[in-house]
């Protein structure tokens, strides 16, 4: 299996998400810039993000080391308390985040964008709303500070031989005030991506231009910056024939997120996340292993508030997928509209309890007690 390369930049959070892209499905990691959870007079005077394969690899997925140094600056003659975030998709959960100021570490807080008077960055088409790990930080008036950060991220697969590639969400970047007065971004190639570009057929494209690529490495070098356009890079291969896709990694990069100030934005509908949940879910657990507390309490970290409905229908829809993958006809509205759109589902008017086996049967009860201890039966 071929290996995506997708490079994470500067803080930011890192996970597989689907896209498809011309016909090819693909998994990817996004990342966004360090932000200002509230707007303050504070800029950002410099970064300098490093990326290079992590010393640890798998088959599946190449490990990548992000290590991240920033210098910020108080503008105004005020003294400024105020938190500092690293955005990500829940899903896109960094491994290993750390944080320090001025070389001490930190303590940071998991939890949903959206606190009073917070900006809050969402996800432009499926409305998600964006988790972050947050620190406090404070500044004496015209005080410069450094903040470092580090984490470990994924490669992701691609499922056909086709396009590689690696999208950095610059925009977050402008949230500081005035410019980023330097910038200096890394990306190490692995040994997989030099052989792949080894190849004439493979090509690689980035964006924006400006770029340079110096044996394995992949620069972009900018001052007084207000970035717009996202980071992207490209390997795809280069076939003879009509072209289904150009390389051109402005169609990975563009309007991923929007941001908004100080107000809460929609919960998004909890039965679409369900049903998108469900829908192409390839891996059925119930059969062979037991469930436990954690696995169904992580539910709720993907909620957007205290009153989202979500986490109580997605653990009804667990218990029922148990039958759901016999083939049980469904009557109730909210488990038949869930299965009826599951790809994988085949209803059975001959299905019978016995179908299950031991494992589901102790899985189907250990959800059930854990929904009449939340109250919900």
């Amino acid at each position: 299996m071929n290996k995506l390369i997708f490079g994470f930049i500067i803080l930011i959070a890192l996970s597989p998400s689907i896209v498809r892209a011309d016909g090819v499905e693909v998994e990817v990691i996004k990342g966004y810039t360090v932000i200002p959870v509230q707007n303050h007079a504070v800029r950002m005077l410099s970064e300098e993000v490093k990326m290079f394969p992590a010393e640890k690899q798998n088959e599946i997925n190449e490990s990548v080391q992000v290590n991240a140094n920033f210098i910020f600056e108080n503008l105004s003659d005020k003294k400024i308390e105020m938190k500092m975030g690293f955005p990500f998709f829940l899903s896109d959960n960094p491994r290993g985040f750390k944080s320090w100021i001025q070389g001490q570490p930190v303590k940071v807080e998991k939890r949903p964008m959206g606190g009073k008077g917070e900006i809050v960055l969402q996800h432009e088409r499926s409305g998600y709303i964006l988790h972050m790990y947050v620190w406090d930080i404070s500044f004496a008036p015209h005080e410069k500070k450094e903040v470092k950060v580090e984490y470990v991220g994924g490669w992701g697969n691609a499922l056909t031989p086709a396009e590689f590639y690696f999208i950095y969400v610059t925009e977050t970047g402008a949230l500081w005030s005035g410019t980023i007065g330097k910038a200096d971004i890394y990306l190490k190639l692995s040994s997989a991506d030099m052989k792949m570009l080894n190849n004439p057929n493979y090509k690689l494209r980035a964006s924006p231009s400006g770029y340079v690529l110096k044996g394995d490495q992949l620069e972009w070098h900018f001052e007084n910056w207000k970035p717009k356009d996202n980071i992207g890079v490209v390997i795809y291969y280069d076939e003879p024939g009509p072209k289904m896709f150009t390389g051109n990694p402005k169609e990975f990069s563009a309007g991923i997120i929007v941001t908004k100030k100080d107000t809460q934005p929609p919960i998004p509908d909890a039965m679409d996340r369900c049903k998108n949940y469900f829908k192409d879910k390839k891996l059925y657990e119930a059969n062979y292993k037991y469930y436990k507390a954690e696995y169904l309490d992580h539910w709720y970290e993907d909620r957007f508030s205290d009153k989202d409905p979500m986490p109580q229908l997605c653990i009804k829809a667990l218990r029922n997928e148990i039958y759901a993958r016999h083939g049980r006809i469904f009557t109730t509205p909210d488990m038949k509209q869930i299965f009826e759109s599951a790809l994988w589902y085949k209803p059975r008017a001959d299905f019978k309890e016995s179908d299950l086996n031991e494992k589901e049967k102790k899985n189907v009860e250990f959800i059930s007690e854990y929904e009449k201890k939340m109250g919900w039966k």
